[in-house]
């Protein structure tokens, strides 16, 4: 048997039966693919399924899971919620005895000067007239007639009618004020009160008057025409019950809940009620 010659172009039979031979040589790698025919039917670079790290980042939850993550927010929201509530209990004790040692120290002062306390309205300690009382006044005359008092710092002004009508006929004016020319120093009023806040007085309708208070959540407030809210002081002078010799100061604050009196006759908050 004799060898032949073989044709380097030989070719082959497709794997797919009765196809067209397919030849080996030139024609391998011409398919419209650009890619030999057994690689030409492979799936595309985009189209293969990337499952290693990528199938998981759109899971969802599952309810276990939901169920620990809110687990964990309430145990984080038991932890803060009382330390919030004590912070608040604490801004609100200070704001409260801040604004008594302020007002003690005026009226101490008020009592260095003239010798005695800063007069009350005895029907009613929360009716006072600390606020024109402790920062002066200046009395209006119309002859030797009084008919207004206007504090020394401009803020407030106070007809004499309506002054007998809101602390009662038996505040027949102010002790603490400039009258006339202001010759002797008894008649020349004094601020008492410098460095005092607008959230610690307001002009309100019912009394209507200036009063001295704290921006104070209790039980007795004071609104303005405006909507503003205050919280006064109280003050007995005339007859304290918890100070014989001096006078009562306090304020009623509601924390928690819980009604506190901030006085001057005890280092402590009570709580009233």
């Amino acid at each position: 048997m004799t060898q032949s010659n073989r044709n380097p172009n030989l070719e082959i039979l497709s794997l797919n039966p009765g196809s067209a031979p397919t030849s080996l040589g030139g024609r391998l790698g011409h398919s419209p693919s650009g890619l030999p025919p057994a690689l030409s039917s492979l799936p595309s670079f985009q189209s293969f399924p990337w499952t290693l790290g990528h199938s998981s980042f759109g899971r969802a939850f599952t309810l276990i899971e939901l169920l620990v993550v809110i687990a964990i927010i309430a145990v984080l929201a038991a932890m803060i919620f009382p330390i919030v509530g004590a912070v608040n209990k604490v801004k609100l004790r200070s704001v409260a005895q801040g604004g008594l040692a302020q007002v003690e120290t005026a009226i101490q002062s008020y009592k260095a000067k003239y010798g005695f306390y800063p007069p009350d309205n005895p029907s009613n300690a929360a009716v006072n007239q600390l606020y024109f009382e402790l920062l002066g006044t200046t009395a209006s005359t119309l002859g030797s007639a009084i008919f207004s008092y206007t504090t020394l710092d401009g803020s407030a002004t106070i007809n004499l009618p309506g002054l007998n009508t809101v602390f009662g006929t038996k505040v027949a004016g102010f002790m603490n004020s400039t009258k006339g020319a202001g010759g002797d120093e008894g008649s020349v009023a004094v601020n008492f009160l410098k460095g005092l806040k607008a959230v610690q007085f307001l002009a309100v309708t019912n009394p209507t008057s200036t009063f001295l208070g704290a921006p104070l959540d209790g039980p007795l407030i004071y609104q303005s025409p405006t909507g503003a809210k205050i919280n006064p002081w109280r003050y007995n002078s005339s007859s304290p019950t918890n100070n014989p010799n001096s006078y009562d100061l306090w304020i009623d604050v509601l924390i928690a809940g819980k009604t506190n009196r901030f006085s001057n006759w005890s280092k402590q908050p009570l709580i009233v009620y």
